[in-house]
């Protein structure tokens, strides 16, 4: 008879369908999974032979932390800054000793983040807002996906390419991770906000593989009813708002991870007062150095409206009638 490690009896677990994986069409041998965005980024630079590494000041401030702590013996790291559509101003032509981070910001850029990398080689798109946007599958190409901003899971990111050196690491665990999600069930997200940043900065300095229960679920999530709320969630408040909207690009373009509404002022806290918790991306450039940019802009005056597919119409009406209130109330 065989052996086997199988248990049996006891209480029943969590149980869950396996209703697939979102990149279950993409050959597995070319998807690595990993705990974070970062541990993703850290494996996609490791598969990178090259001298010098190009990466937006409009970044994550923890993964420049990262990419200092970790990179400087490697390459010569150089920011760069956008132009007004969010694209890479880059004065120079890239060689093969260059490799360039771009990041799909709000989730909105599909179509031009594959316009930007045609014809390029060493290039990660880094799709941490932009889950949906499809892989870009060519030699020297890396697609870096985050999960924790589309699927209520406490860990998950993927690194998509062609070829790569995937890191010698262990599935990461939950357990002490996991708490905020299952928490905000009862007690709503803002209760456990505090929570949740203590277990992102945990997720932030472990370097680990995706956990087993993260996989579960992302095997269970209904991708398609994500993809048609957040699509309906967007437009509505687009419709509303296209009028005082400041973003000269076209923002259809993929499937958002909130409506970033750019106005002439910053209404943050008196949004947040409102209890629509907007996030700052990034705080860190809201500083004299980069005054009159873009980057400034975006960080100050941008209002991350959420649109995920927790919310319906009745919420999108409810949240433009608050922020048109705000915006009332200074003129």
């Amino acid at each position: 008879m065989q052996e086997t490690n199988k248990e049996y009896g006891g209480f029943l677990p969590l149980e869950l369908n396996d209703t697939g994986e979102y990149f279950d069409n993409i050959p597995s041998e070319y998807i690595s999974r990993y705990n974070s965005g970062t541990t993703a980024l850290i494996a996609a630079l490791k598969s990178i032979s090259a001298k010098r590494l190009w990466a937006p000041y409009f970044y994550c401030p923890l993964v420049w932390q990262m990419l200092r702590e970790k990179f400087t013996d490697e390459y010569d790291i150089v920011p760069y800054y956008l132009d007004e559509n969010l694209i890479p101003m880059i004065d120079c032509i890239l060689t093969e000793d260059d490799v360039v981070i771009v990041v799909n910001y709000y989730g909105l850029m599909d179509k031009r983040m594959h316009e930007w990398v045609e014809g390029k080689m060493n290039v990660i798109i880094d799709n941490a807002q932009a889950f949906f946007c499809e892989p870009v599958i060519k030699e020297g190409i890396y697609n870096i996906y985050s999960c924790r901003k589309f699927v209520g899971v406490s860990d998950g990111a993927y690194l998509i390419a062609k070829e790569q050196k995937q890191l010698q690491v262990e599935p990461g665990s939950s357990i002490d991770l996991f708490g905020p999600v299952y928490k905000s069930v009862e007690c709503g997200t803002n209760a456990v906000y505090q929570e949740s940043l203590k277990c992102g900065e945990l997720l932030f300095s472990e370097t680990t593989g995706m956990s087993k229960l993260t996989q579960a679920i992302l095997k269970n999530a209904n991708y398609q009813m994500i993809i048609e709320k957040r699509k309906k969630n967007f437009n509505l408040l687009h419709e509303a708002f296209h009028n005082v909207q400041k973003i000269p690009w076209n923002m259809s373009d993929g499937v958002g991870y909130c409506y970033p509404l750019l106005l002439n002022e910053d209404y943050r806290r008196k949004v947040i007062d409102k209890q629509i918790y907007v996030p700052t991306l990034w705080k860190e450039l809201i500083v004299p150095e980069f005054e009159g940019r873009v980057e400034f802009r975006m960080s100050k005056n941008c209002l991350c409206l959420p649109i995920d597919q927790r919310y319906d119409e009745n919420d999108m009406n409810h949240i433009v009638e608050l922020v048109n209130k705000i915006m009332m109330e200074k003129m």
